[in-house]
C-alpha cells in the first residue's frame, strides 16, 4: 500500500459479476490509485431449473478475480456462498474491513439484469455502514 494512502480509496471491496465486468471494475477504480484491493463474487444459492450448478458460479469467480489480477495482482480475492448478494458484499466488506464498496454502473445484459443489479446497488448504497462509489465505464 502507498505510504499514507487513505480515505476511502485505502482498501477498496470491488465486488464483480464476470470477467468483462472485473475488467470494466479495474479499469475504472485503477486512475484512483486504491492502496489494497480486496475482490468479493458472491455465488447467489438458489434451487430450481433456473440455477446456475455450483462449479460453474465458483469458476466465473475464479475467472473474475483473474481480470482483476492483471491490474491489481497483490488483490485479495473471496468467493462467498449467500442468498442474498448485497448481504454477501456487505459481510465481507465488514470482515475484511475496507474502507469503502466499489464498483461500475451496469449497462449490459436486458432488462431483467438490470433492474436485477439495479437492486443490488440500492441494497448496498442504503444500508452499507461504509461509502459506496459507484464509477462511470471507462468505455
Amino acid at each position: 500500500m502507498p505510504e499514507g494512502h487513505s480515505g476511502v480509496f485505502r482498501h477498496v471491496l470491488l465486488p464483480v459479476n464476470g470477467v468483462d465486468d472485473a475488467r470494466a471494475t479495474t479499469r475504472a477504480i485503477e486512475k484512483h490509485e486504491p492502496g489494497r484491493v480486496t475482490a468479493v463474487y458472491v455465488v447467489k444459492r438458489t434451487s430450481g431449473p433456473e440455477a446456475v450448478p455450483l462449479s460453474k458460479s465458483e469458476e466465473i469467480g475464479r475467472d473474475s478475480f483473474g481480470a482483476i489480477h492483471e491490474r491489481f495482482p497483490e488483490a485479495d480475492s473471496r468467493i462467498v456462498r449467500h442468498e442474498d448478494v448485497a448481504e454477501g458484499i456487505l459481510e465481507v466488506a465488514q470482515e475484511t474491513e475496507t474502507t469503502s464498496i466499489v464498483f461500475v454502473t451496469r449497462s449490459n445484459g436486458g432488462i431483467l439484469s438490470r433492474l436485477f443489479s439495479a437492486n443490488i446497488s440500492e441494497k448496498l448504497v442504503d444500508t452499507a455502514d461504509r461509502p459506496v462509489l459507484v464509477l462511470p465505464t471507462e468505455d
